[in-house]
């Protein structure tokens, strides 16, 4: 990330997994007059079985891209 910028969260490989990833997922900052979020994901995340708990996985990514482009328009109040 560039100076002035802020990591928000940061991507880790688990335990027992290789190779090692250690990386920014999402960082805020601004640019010129207005503002900027990266977003970066090193996982295909795919389809999870309809009996998942993690089916209510989309909903949360919808509700976390909906609130990062809000705040990067100015409107998160």
């Amino acid at each position: 990330p560039r100076d002035g910028a802020t990591v928000v969260l940061r991507y880790g490989t688990p335990d027992g997994l290789e190779p090692r990833v250690t990386s920014p997922a999402l960082v805020v900052g601004g640019y010129g007059r207005g503002r900027v979020a990266v977003l970066t994901c090193p996982v295909d995340w795919g389809s999870p079985p309809q009996w998942c708990l993690w089916s209510r996985l989309g909903e949360y990514h919808r509700k976390l891209l909906v609130q990062t482009a809000l705040w990067a328009c100015g409107r998160d109040e």
